[in-house]
């Protein structure tokens, strides 16, 4: 998982590679101030099928935005090449509260993997 920061102009990426002990999952923590947007960024490969979905998103905090973009290693409409989905958050309220992305098909039960961010917002 990719967090990307927007602040005057500038793009800071960070890797925060905590892993769980659970398989395929992937827990990390992010403190925001109230008002603060952020990214995360997750590689996706929506052409098989799979892509990220946003499963659990607490009251502190707002969707702003959804998208992919596919790599730029890739011909266009190529099956099985893959990009990144970016999820763009706000903070609306002061608390803590996880968000929860599951990456799969949806017409399946079953999860390939799970990344969850715990976020103060303050």
């Amino acid at each position: 998982m990719r967090i990307v920061k927007n602040t005057i102009g500038v793009c800071l990426c960070i890797m925060l590679p905590l892993t769980s002990a659970m398989a395929g999952t992937t827990m990390l923590s992010k403190s925001v101030k109230n008002g603060e947007r952020f990214d995360i960024s997750l590689r996706s490969n929506p052409s098989t099928g799979y892509t990220w979905m946003l499963r659990t998103l607490p009251a502190q905090l707002m969707l702003v935005s959804a998208r992919y973009s596919q790599s730029a290693n890739c011909k266009a409409g190529v099956t099985g090449c893959g990009g990144d989905q970016v999820f763009s958050f706000k903070g609306v309220s002061t608390g803590t509260g996880k968000i929860e992305l599951v990456y799969g098909r949806s017409w399946e039960a079953d999860t390939a993997k799970t990344e969850v961010m715990t976020v103060t917002v303050g």
